[in-house]
């Protein structure tokens, strides 16, 4: 790769990618390889072209990401899925969390909440009342950041913070 991609900006494209994003319009996410860049497409696209569809009365926008659709089809090589979420598991950081605590008293609230009903919803409740709530956000941000880059070195892919 020719270019390395941001770190950041990739977070960013993971968490949009299993939240509000997909909720209004299905997309795919990749890395540009050869540019390092991060393009996000709307899955629509990816399918019309490789069925042989062209689009018509595409606004301007649109076109634009058309256009990286054909190119993400004719050089499939060029590109690689980002990391999806089973890859990037918040439930494992989460349980990871749980047990980086020395108090055993936490340690058991938060090993309760995560193991029963609502796990998420327990889970969080407990940070409230404990008043660890930053630093849950904390270690989920730099954990996540750390599979990323892990991901990243999997799949050759150079990096910047």
């Amino acid at each position: 790769m020719s270019n390395k991609v941001s770190i950041k900006e990739l977070k960013e494209c993971i968490e949009l990618s299993t939240g509000e994003l997909e909720e209004f319009e299905p997309y795919n996410i990749f890395i540009n390889m050869k540019a390092g860049e991060v393009v996000s497409v709307p899955t629509k696209f990816i399918q019309m072209i490789e069925n042989g569809e062209n689009p018509e009365d595409l606004e301007e926008w649109e076109v634009s990401d058309f256009k990286i659709c054909e190119d993400i089809v004719k050089n499939s090589d060029n590109y690689v899925d980002i990391p999806n979420e089973d890859e990037i598991n918040e439930d494992d950081i989460m349980r990871e969390f749980c047990f980086s605590f020395k108090d055993k008293k936490v340690l058991e609230e938060l090993s309760i909440a995560i193991n029963g009903d609502n796990p998420l919803r327990k889970f969080k409740n407990i940070l409230y009342e404990k008043g660890i709530y930053d630093e849950w956000y904390d270690y989920l941000d730099e954990k996540f950041i750390e599979k990323i880059q892990a991901w990243c070195e999997r799949n050759n892919i150079d990096y910047v913070e």
